[in-house]
């Protein structure tokens, strides 16, 4: 087994999301160097890579490295090589846009009055879902109706395995919970 698949099995047992352990696996495949490296490997790949990505996923690189890094001494019994790699400074962006109130009120609006066809009524109820849980797309693409409560009292969603792999469960508001009117 390779060194990179033992360790993308590690970050399965300590619980990582399957898209990081993804993420994570395909960058350490493109590094130039032989991981973990040294600081100076890290250093003068980070700077390459600094011309050609943002400064985000550079911070995702930094963690994937360290990440790495740090596996593979625990795994050697060797001091981490790069323990000391720090990330790089990142700049506060401001939030996404934010849909506009009218706007949903007006496709709300555009569901309800076309007819009640089985597609107006799914989009009604994902726009709902999606508008009123706060939830995320990749949660709601993974929903089961088994993750739906839709008693009277109870009137909840569970979400399985968030952003963080945490799960979590969110109200289901009545708007929700009802059929496009």
């Amino acid at each position: 087994m390779s060194e990179l698949m033992a360790y993308a099995d590690d970050l399965r047992l300590q619980g990582f999301a399957e898209s990081t352990i993804y993420t994570y696996t395909q960058l350490l495949k493109r590094v130039d160097f032989e991981l973990p490296g040294t600081i100076r490997d890290a250093k003068a790949w980070l700077g390459l890579r600094r011309q050609s990505v943002s400064a985000a996923s550079l911070c995702c690189d930094v963690r994937a490295l360290k990440s790495y890094s740090a596996w593979w001494a625990e795994e050697h019994g060797e001091a981490d090589p790069l323990a000391a790699l720090r990330h790089p400074k990142q700049p506060t962006a401001a939030p996404g846009r934010i849909a506009d109130p009218d706007d949903v009120q007006r496709v709300y609006r555009e569901l309800r009055l076309s007819n009640r066809h089985p597609n107006n009524i799914r989009d009604y109820a994902i726009l709902a879902t999606l508008h009123y849980t706060g939830m995320r797309r990749s949660e709601l693409v993974r929903l089961t109706v088994d993750d739906i409560d839709i008693d009277f009292y109870a009137r909840r969603i569970t979400i399985a395995a968030g952003k963080n792999g945490d799960a979590r469960i969110v109200p289901l508001h009545d708007v929700t919970a009802a059929s496009p009117p």
